[in-house]
This record gives C-alpha cells, sequence and structure tokens, in this order.
C-alpha cells in the first residue's frame, strides 16, 4: 500500500510539473485565437 501510494505521488508530481511547463503557452495558443489582435 505504501508503494502504491509513493508511485501516485510520483505520478501527481510528474503530471503538475508537466502542466506548470505547458500551461503558459496553452493560454497564449488561446488567447491568441480568441484575441486575433493580442500581438498589433
Amino acid at each position: 500500500m505504501h508503494l502504491l501510494m509513493h508511485l501516485f505521488e510520483k505520478r501527481f508530481r510528474m503530471v503538475a510539473l508537466f502542466a506548470l511547463c505547458w500551461a503558459p503557452l496553452q493560454i497564449y495558443n488561446i488567447t491568441q485565437y480568441f484575441v486575433p489582435n493580442i500581438n498589433s
């Protein structure tokens, strides 16, 4: 049981790190889609 919780925690940290790294780019792309003149 302890091993299972350890693996779950490790997986959660990997997913959280992935989301943290990619979130700014995704937010920018979504904003650019809805507000096309954001770079002007």
